[in-house]
């Protein structure tokens, strides 16, 4: 999805031909590709959701691991928590692009194309869901490491 979005774009050199990024066929292409995230966010968001619970809740768990017990249990945890922290922004930060790169392309297509600009104010960004509360932006990773960093915090200060 990332690859299509970025040969779509105009300020990248391309592998496709000239003729697929005039803006009639930029926007069949992204119609198309809207369909297909669709479908795409609706199989998958609610196991990407339970997935950044369970790596949240152990990275928390790590981490507590690290700071109150001893030994090599807490050197595996630290392994563990160190892991869980650097998948999560990285798996969060590849869905939030999709979002920022379709952002782009219609802000390229708006600015270069001559068409009417309601119809591109009216095509809906990219973005991946989390059911219908909120979806993955940049801003998402820097609150699930907020999220992280707090709750370790006072489960530290609890027990």
């Amino acid at each position: 999805m990332l690859a299509v979005l970025s040969e779509l774009s105009v300020r990248t050199a391309s592998f496709t031909k000239a003729t697929l990024k005039y803006p009639a066929n930029i926007f069949k292409i992204y119609g198309a590709l809207r369909l297909l995230f669709g479908e795409a966010t609706s199989s998958m968001s609610l196991f990407v959701f339970i997935t950044k619970m369970q790596l949240i809740a152990m990275a928390i768990y790590g981490i507590y691991g690290v700071i109150r017990l001893d030994g090599i249990i807490s050197y595996m945890m630290g392994v563990n928590a160190l892991l869980r922290v650097i998948i999560l922004p990285i798996m969060l930060s590849k869905l939030a692009e999709i979002h920022v790169r379709s952002m782009h392309l219609l802000e390229q297509v708006s600015i270069r194309g001559n068409l009417d600009r309601k119809i591109i104010k009216s095509l809906p960004l990219l973005r991946f869901q989390f059911g219908s509360m909120y979806y993955a932006d940049k801003q998402m990773v820097l609150t699930v490491i907020q999220i992280i960093l707090v709750n370790s915090a006072n489960l530290l200060i609890l027990y």
